[in-house]
């Protein structure tokens, strides 16, 4: 496995189902993430602040690189607050 070549490495792992998560991570995944409820979320959060998602996408498009968006922090909480109620 790439864990016993590299001892260190960082493995992120996709999950399909929520009970592949526990799975992945006894195998020894360091992050297991679900396209699904990243997904998810992102519509959560149109629905919610479609300006904000709106503009990250734009300021995130415009090279190939990535870039580190600065969102208030009140924008933050709020979206948050907004997600946590709609979960």
């Amino acid at each position: 496995s790439a864990r016993h070549l590299k001892s260190d490495i960082f493995i992120v792992a996709r999950a399909n189902h929520d009970e592949t998560k526990a799975k992945l991570e006894l195998a020894g995944a360091n992050r297991v993430i679900s396209p699904y409820a990243i997904a998810g979320h992102r519509m959560a959060s149109l629905a919610i602040e479609p300006g904000v998602v709106e503009w990250g996408q734009d300021e995130t498009r415009s090279k190939r690189t990535y870039k580190t968006l600065r969102i208030p922090e009140s924008v933050a909480q709020r979206v948050h607050r907004k997600l946590r109620k709609a979960s």
